[in-house]
């Protein structure tokens, strides 16, 4: 990963250097992201999927040669300031280094190139379905096949459909010889979920790209929850560039087993250690309304049981009522006042800031509120008994 202040640093330079608009985005000619749901888009952070491409039928091919995409390429060549690029907006306007920055940052010396000859992605973001063995209280079925039965049992409708969509990877072999016949173009595949270390899709683009000897051109990255040992990978991984591993770490003990349930946090520290010895790790610690008070634990424990791992961080976007942005005002002043006095502030001053770029209303947190204990009533689970801290603040509040 990249220092955040040297990424927008770079990013900057890069787009004065190509004369290029000030919210130039490069994604829409570098890189397509494949959705667990089917759906296409430019990155994680857009919130616009390509209009008419399902990945059920469509291939990498047809989503990169869209009308659509054509379309966000042209909005970007004009300057215009995306409305479904709001997320990367709002991380600027809060000092953290973008998406979009740090892609420029990524390709800084190859700008000019890319734009010229872009005949398929460089990179790709393959959440090759929904298959997983948690239900993270920031997740759902869109992305999470544990989550399912749960919310059908809440009486919610969305997790049939998020099952079927899911099984995508699994349905279309056009998809899959679009992509073997275009790996040759890679250089950057970041493998997401689900839980993609349970996800056998992956593994296929794993043995094509060795099997057709461009391995050792491609960089691979995974997020993972960090509870499967796959020692079996590791002798693949050895034939690419370079491999990481970034573990969601969102909470230490307790609480991480609270966050990233049914996950034992015993299991995931010792593989955490386990495939340091083999490949590049990394902590991603996803700030959201459940644990913001508490991310220094997470600090101090990255610093004194894992020093010589990076610890970086993340926000929850979607759903709007897990994010620190649905936070009652009130609950964010006093989160900001506890966090200011703690040694790690520098690191996480960003993150807080991004609580306040936007304020959601009363009925976002009472969202937040009706689905958190529905969990704790379903599971045997008590936030209040967890993150008793925080409880407390929030507890005087009328809703």
């Amino acid at each position: 990963m990249w220092n955040p202040e040297e990424v927008k640093r770079i990013a900057s330079k890069t787009l004065e250097r190509n004369n290029l608009p000030e919210h130039f985005c490069i994604i829409p000619w570098s890189g397509i992201e494949a959705r667990t749901d089917s759906k296409a888009c430019v990155c994680c952070v857009m919130q616009e999927p390509l209009d008419g491409i399902n990945l059920a039928t469509d291939s990498i091919t047809d989503a990169w040669n869209s009308d659509h995409l054509k379309e966000i390429r042209e909005s970007f060549m004009r300057g215009e300031q995306r409305k479904s690029c709001s997320n990367c907006w709002h991380e600027e306007k809060s000092g953290i280094a973008s998406k979009r920055q740090m892609e420029l940052f990524r390709y800084h010396d190859k700008i000019q190139d890319i734009l010229s000859s872009h005949e398929y992605p460089l990179y790709l973001d393959l959440k090759l379905g929904n298959i997983c063995n948690s239900k993270c209280r920031i997740c759902d079925s869109f992305a999470s096949s544990k989550w399912a039965q749960e919310q059908i049992d809440h009486g919610y409708h969305a997790p049939k459909k998020h099952l079927e969509n899911g099984r995508w990877p699994r349905a279309n072999e056009n998809f899959w010889s679009d992509l073997e016949n275009h790996v040759h173009n890679l250089a950057n595949i970041e493998f997401f979920g689900g839980e993609p270390l349970m996800i056998k899709e992956h593994e296929r683009v794993l043995h094509k790209c060795v099997e057709l000897g461009v391995a050792k051109d491609i960089t691979i990255s995974y997020n993972t929850n960090g509870t499967i040992w796959k020692p079996e990978l590791i002798e693949v991984w050895k034939e690419f560039k370079h491999v990481q591993l970034l573990f969601s770490i969102d909470g230490i003990g307790e609480r991480f087993e609270y966050l990233r349930h049914p996950a034992k946090w015993t299991e995931v520290e010792q593989n955490i250690h386990r495939y340091k010895e083999h490949v590049n790790v990394g902590i991603f610690c996803t700030v959201s309304a459940f644990n913001v008070w508490y991310i220094p634990e997470v600090c101090d424990w990255a610093e004194t049981c894992a020093p010589d791992i990076e610890l970086h961080f993340n926000k929850v976007f979607a759903p709007d009522y897990y994010s620190t942005k649905c936070l009652p005002e009130s609950v964010k002043h006093r989160v900001k006042h506890h966090l200011e006095g703690n040694k790690h502030y520098s690191k996480i001053q960003p993150w807080v800031e991004f609580m306040f770029t936007e304020q959601h209303g009363d009925d976002v947190w009472k969202e937040h509120l009706k689905r958190r204990n529905q969990s704790d009533e379903y599971r045997g689970e008590s936030f209040s008994n967890t993150f008793p801290e925080f409880y407390e603040i929030q507890r005087g509040l009328n809703f």
